[in-house]
């Protein structure tokens, strides 16, 4: 038995293939072992599959096993269930005698990969060792994606698992700002009803009483009308923007606190006792700290805008 095809066999992952003979026929042992070795196979020969199966080495030693049927005291089919089971990834290729078909089917059904018929040349015992190492290697492949998906299925579980613990964490302090945001404006609103009670029963009076001196009742009407605006201007609640409070003067911010509430140019001059002049001035003032770079734009509607609880009700076109 001669091959004139002395190619080397070699696995996909480079190593070089080993086949197992199983035969009682020491010659054809020794040739076959021969045949594979001018192949660049390893090769391990045995006279029975129960010295086969007593051989210690591990699942991955061999990747294809030539079984004979038929032995003195015992049979390949019998032991090939066993020899799967010990060698679960190797390729076994029955090896039978001329004509015996029923033997070959039962052991494809017993989970061989092929058989060859006695007496079969070198090609066909190639070209079958092929068969079988191809065969294993796309196992292998298909093994190996499979486990790669297996992994990245873990890591999309693992990350679906942490986005859902994230947008938990995002929801509970979503809720906590929230119940902050309650608090802090029940308590600003708690603070200038306070400030508005202080106002209106401690300085209104005092401002009352020096009124009566007629070399300050001018001022003091002023500083009344100032402080009754503040005081309606804290118990509703309407204050303005802390952006707003922030970027204005002391003086700016009366004056705006003056056209959010409905008074015209004139009449914010006659509450502060100044020029109309001035009242422009601060107006000018407040659109160009305000960003309000649109002439047309109505600085009475933009500061109700930028304040808390609903816009005055007078009539805007007056503050344009």
């Amino acid at each position: 038995m001669k091959s004139t095809d002395t190619r080397p066999l070699a696995l996909a992952e480079g190593r070089t293939p080993s086949v197992v003979v199983i035969d009682d026929e020491g010659m054809l042992r020794a040739t076959l072992t021969e045949l594979l070795a001018s192949w660049g196979m390893e090769a391990e020969s045995f006279d029975t599959p129960a010295q086969f199966l007593a051989w210690g080495a591990p699942p991955s030693a061999c990747q294809v096993i030539l079984l004979d049927i038929y032995f003195p005291n015992d049979n390949g089919l019998t032991a090939l269930p066993k020899i799967k089971d010990r060698f679960p990834d190797a390729k076994v290729i029955m090896v039978t005698g001329a004509g015996d078909k029923q033997s070959a089917i039962q052991a494809l059904k017993l989970g061989a990969f092929d058989y060859l018929e006695k007496p079969f040349q070198a090609e066909d015992l190639k070209h079958a060792i092929t068969k079988a190492l191809d065969a294993r290697r796309r196992e292998q492949e298909v093994i190996q994606l499979l486990g790669q998906l297996r992994e990245s299925e873990k890591q999309l579980l693992e990350q679906n698992r942490r986005l859902k613990q994230l947008n938990e964490q995002l929801l509970n302090t979503n809720k906590a700002m929230a119940v902050l945001a309650r608090n802090l404006s029940v308590e600003r609103e708690e603070t200038q009803r306070r400030l508005a009670l202080q106002l209106r029963s401690i300085v209104l009076p005092i401002v009352e009483r020096m009124a009566l001196d007629a070399r300050l009742r001018p001022k003091m009407e002023q500083l009344e009308n100032a402080l009754n605006e503040m005081i309606q201007e804290l118990a509703s609640g309407e204050t303005m923007d802390g952006r707003i409070v922030g970027s204005l003067t002391q003086t700016e911010l009366r004056v705006a606190s003056f056209i959010r509430s409905g008074l015209t140019t004139e009449e914010i001059a006659r509450q502060m006792n100044v020029s109309l002049s001035t009242v422009k001035t601060h107006r000018r003032n407040i659109r160009k700290k305000l960003g309000i770079t649109d002439p047309k734009a109505d600085l009475r509607a933009h500061l109700a805008v930028h304040s808390p609880g609903s816009p005055p009700s007078a009539d805007p076109s007056r503050h344009a």
